[in-house]
């Protein structure tokens, strides 16, 4: 259910093409509106390509429905999804953040993936190796008189080292300096750096 427009209710569905080998395949992402009370569809969209599992693995699909108050008259709604890697020596995950606004009959992306968590390394499979793990957080910024408002992206991340020593395993966590972006709206969407983006 999507409490910004009472009675209707959002649904995600990740649309997967005939796959390219067995650990390959992609596929598009439908978004639809629908009227909950008679299962009419009231806007949609499909976002090309907008899903894929190989290397990295998609393994989930979630809607967000925060207070994403673009402006007094807008209110959009989001879609994250996750990935992982396969590789044990280099252990990867992500979760990535799209925003969606209703024009009418359709459905229009406002903010292009951005990654909001994620985590790598590099280990001996045992203990010794180097970690990265970082979470971003998002807010709507002041709004102008007029257009949409900023998104403040505020980023804190960890480092950790892990030292074998004989039978034990010793980690050492550094916290890296805090960043924060602010998003400009553009044509009615944000860019989205290059350092934020998803995959």
């Amino acid at each position: 259910a999507w409490p910004a427009q009472p009675g209707t209710t959002l649904l995600a569905v990740a649309q997967w093409t005939a796959p390219a080998s067995e650990d390959v395949r992609g596929g598009d992402l439908d978004l639809l509106l629908i009227d909950t009370a008679s299962g009419r569809p009231l806007a949609w969209t499909r976002v090309a390509d907008a899903v894929s599992s190989d290397a990295l693995r998609f393994t989930g699909l979630r809607l967000d429905t925060a207070r994403w108050q673009l402006d007094p008259a807008t209110r959009a709604f989001g879609v994250r999804m996750d990935y992982n890697g396969s590789s044990g020596p280099n252990p990867f995950a992500q979760s990535e953040l799209q925003l969606f606004v209703r024009e009418g009959r359709q459905l229009r992306r406002v903010l292009a993936p951005l990654a909001v968590s994620g985590s790598r390394g590099e280990w001996d499979t045992r203990c010794a190796g180097e970690f990265s793990r970082f979470e971003r957080t998002l807010e709507m910024g002041n709004a102008n008189a007029v257009g949409l408002a900023p998104i403040v992206v505020r980023e804190k991340r960890t480092d950790t080292i892990s030292v074998a020593a004989g039978d034990d395993c010793h980690a050492t966590d550094t916290t890296a300096p805090a960043q924060r972006w602010t998003l400009q709206p553009r044509d009615g969407r944000y860019a989205v750096p290059e350092a934020l983006r998803g995959l």
